[in-house]
């Protein structure tokens, strides 16, 4: 041999481990910026996949239909987590760590009052009672408590775990995180009272339950990721009603940067429902068709 090759190779394998070494960084550093932004392989769910997601398999769930009454703009740089409509009013919470805020706007987008959060607050669901705004935080295990006229900060409660989604029947808050359970929950102490695991009589189970409304005697449900709302019924968690809106999420999602399907408010006044998703541009407001077998008792 001309010579000993052992330091060509090992300078060969340092740079090959530096290499790694900087993509592992800016891999970790991206999925710190948006944490649930993308799937366990860091990839958009495959159009099949999106497709057939709870199609089979539904048990007591019905399936729903809906029709498109209205389309509007969607503030664009909202990275949806909570949504809220009040006396034509839309509070909204919008997450990711150093970007999260709450606002609160009209219904034709004029912003009212927007308060930025602190950096190292990853914003979660929203929900108004009794005219204070309460929102999740995804893993600080805290839940600010805000005057919904001045968003200023009344007081801090603290819960364990992931917080995701919330809403109220008006009697207690209803919160999500992430999995296939739902708390309910004191307003005053934010002590948990009781919780409902959400199934629909098969073997499928239903995780990543995200954002949450209350409407119509019903809890209604995005599933992290997938085009679909769920209906539960509130006192056991049966799936009485799911919604696929694909057709929504396909004319939302073309840019890369835009995410899932994310948001549902309840417009009392119109008796129907406002949909939007993360860092979309337009927001729905959709008639769901109630058969029978799906209104609550």
């Amino acid at each position: 041999m001309a010579g000993d090759p052992t330091p060509w190779v090992s300078v060969k394998y340092t740079r090959i481990l530096a290499v790694c070494t900087l993509a592992l960084l800016i891999f970790t550093a991206c999925a710190d910026e948006s944490p649930r932004a993308s799937n366990t392989f860091g990839q958009p769910p495959a159009e099949a996949d999106l497709k057939t997601f709870g199609k089979s398999q539904q048990g007591s769930a019905q399936p729903l239909e809906y029709r498109i009454l209205a389309t509007a703009p969607h503030i664009e740089d909202s990275f949806t987590q909570g949504w809220q409509l009040h006396n034509g009013l839309f509070y909204e919470s919008s997450g990711r760590y150093r970007k999260s805020y709450l606002v609160r706007y009209t219904m034709d987008n004029t912003v009212q009052q927007r308060l930025s959060l602190p950096d190292d607050i990853f914003a979660e669901g929203l929900t108004l009672f009794n005219e204070r705004l309460f929102l999740l935080t995804w893993r600080a295990g805290r839940a600010y408590e805000y005057d919904s006229a001045t968003l200023t900060l009344v007081k801090t409660h603290a819960y364990d775990g992931e917080g995701w989604g919330l809403t109220t029947d008006g009697q207690a808050l209803i919160m999500s995180n992430g999995s296939n359970r739902l708390h309910f929950r004191n307003p005053e102490t934010f002590a948990a009272t009781r919780e409902i695991t959400v199934h629909d009589n098969s073997p499928k189970i239903w995780n990543r339950l995200n954002e949450l409304e209350y409407a119509k005697g019903l809890i209604w449900a995005n599933v992290w990721q997938k085009p679909l709302i769920l209906a539960i019924e509130p006192a056991n968690g049966t799936v009485v009603g799911l919604l696929d809106l694909t057709e929504l999420v396909d004319a939302n999602t073309q840019h890369p940067t835009h995410e899932t399907l994310n948001g549902i408010a309840y417009d009392h006044q119109r008796q129907a429902f406002w949909i939007t998703g993360k860092l979309w541009a337009s927001r729905y407001l959709i008639e769901i068709s109630m058969p029978d077998s799906v209104k609550p008792e």
